[in-house]
């Protein structure tokens, strides 16, 4: 992943939405010019931001976990999966043929940062890249790596970034029973996505691959 993606994570447009612009150009503006990383005084400043905004409401937000997000559970049926968000699935590639085997869904409900992967029509994993939502541990985009192991103390296998290392790692937790997992990818030290499904499909680094 090229180091400016690491702007992702927390996008100005996030901002925009909820009327904070002046204080997200301001802190953006710094934090571009230190190349994209934030210290942990701004990382304060965006979730009180956030929280001020009501984007993040403590208890209301569903949390990621090995098993699924809220309603939504690892290995529903595409139709179990929109009953269960009480909402329709849109086709990121819509009349793809490939998505059948293997394609990415979202849901307006399910909020935005949230991708849900779908293999044979099932629910294998859900991506996240929004700083809004965070796993069950309390893991979440802008953690440190130092936190997340601190976080699943002895259960991480660390490894480099098929992309950015040594700058970035993959941080790689499983289930007691080896089924499922989360992994937090890291850029600087820092999370910048994470996502959660079967043991299978938190390995793939490109979509569907």
């Amino acid at each position: 992943m090229p180091s400016s993606a690491s702007k992702d994570w927390a996008s100005l447009d996030a901002f925009r939405a909820v009327g904070a612009v002046a204080d997200a150009e301001k802190l953006f503006a710094g934090d571009w010019a230190n190349g994209g990383i934030m210290s942990s005084r701004e990382w304060s400043v965006v979730v009180g931001l956030l929280l001020a905004s009501g984007m993040v409401i403590a208890g209301d937000t569903p949390t990621v976990g090995f098993q699924g997000f809220g309603a939504a559970r690892i290995g529903m049926s595409r139709q179990e999966l929109a009953a269960a968000l009480g909402d329709k699935l849109v086709d990121e590639v819509p009349g793809d043929p490939d998505n059948q085997h293997c394609g990415f869904v979202t849901s307006a409900k399910a909020g935005e940062g949230i991708r849900f992967m779908l293999i044979e029509e099932h629910l294998a994993r859900i991506n996240v890249s929004s700083p809004v939502f965070q796993a069950a541990s309390g893991a979440h985009i802008g953690s440190t790596e130092e936190e997340v192991l601190a976080a699943y103390t002895g259960q991480v296998d660390v490894a480099p970034h098929a992309y950015n290392a040594p700058e970035g790692n993959y941080l790689t937790v499983h289930s007691p029973d080896g089924r499922d997992g989360i992994r937090f990818e890291t850029d600087q030290g820092r999370v910048v996505k994470f996502y959660a499904g079967t043991a299978e499909a938190i390995q793939y680094i490109e979509g569907c691959l």
